[in-house]
């Protein structure tokens, strides 16, 4: 898992990704980044300029990102991971 994905969402910056290495399991298209159904680079500042002319857009998709985040919190395993370790 790219560990940038990860810090973006923790950061509350949607990510803009391809599907290259299964990012769209980890960014939720339209929700907590936008995954590009071509990877070239016309379709990447497409999608740049639409979210810069869409400020409402931008915010929803960095509200989904942050509370995305929460998915990776170690502090939300914890409990797990001990009762684990002690089995």
């Amino acid at each position: 898992m790219p560990g940038v994905l990860v810090e973006a969402k923790i950061a509350g910056v949607p990510a803009i990704v391809s599907n290259i290495c299964y990012n769209a399991e980890i960014v939720e298209d339209g929700v907590s980044g936008i995954v590009l159904m071509e990877n070239t680079a016309e379709e990447l500042a497409k999608t740049i300029a639409r979210l810069d002319a869409d400020r409402v857009e931008l915010y929803r998709l960095k509200c989904g990102a942050k509370q995305s985040a929460e998915l990776y919190y170690i502090e939300n395993y914890m409990d797990d991971i001990l009762r684990k370790l002690k089995e």
